[in-house]
């Protein structure tokens, strides 16, 4: 439903990422933090792209387990906002035109549709833009 609201306001999203293993997860950890040799090791290991030296430069995620690892179902998604083709990763892209950032946006629409929504871009520290997750009252570890 969210993406049907963002479509009618002229905001383009991309899911970018849903359910991932637990691997993954730690592959994504490892990213910015170990030497490229072992991530792309690691990487290679699960079926991933490898990256390149200055994609190792960049932390993407914060923890080791996340609502992305959820099975049997995601409990988050990452997303970004997608026009004609192009990836718009800048936080401030307002593709719409209505001098609001499509980011906080959209999370403002999920988070209209569910007070278990929580977005990455209201968190204190480590903020995740990107990031959209279903708490549903539940810690990692309770899921």
């Amino acid at each position: 439903l969210a993406g049907i609201v963002a479509k009618e306001k002229g905001i383009p999203i991309v899911i970018t990422c849903t359910l991932r293993s637990s691997d993954e997860q730690k592959a994504l950890y490892m990213q910015g933090r170990e030497s490229l040799e072992k991530v792309n090791s690691v990487r290679k290991r699960l079926g991933l792209y490898l990256l390149s030296e200055e994609e190792n430069t960049r932390k993407v995620t914060w923890i080791t387990s996340s609502y992305h690892t959820c099975s049997p179902k995601a409990m988050a998604f990452d997303f970004a906002i997608g026009e004609s083709g192009k990836i718009f990763w800048d936080i401030k892209v307002d593709v719409n035109h209505d001098n609001i950032p499509d980011y906080k946006e959209f999370a403002e629409i999920c988070k209209s549709l569910d007070p278990n929504i929580e977005w990455g871009g209201d968190w204190e520290t480590s903020k995740d833009y990107p990031h959209i997750q279903w708490k549903h009252g539940k810690t990692i570890a309770q899921t």
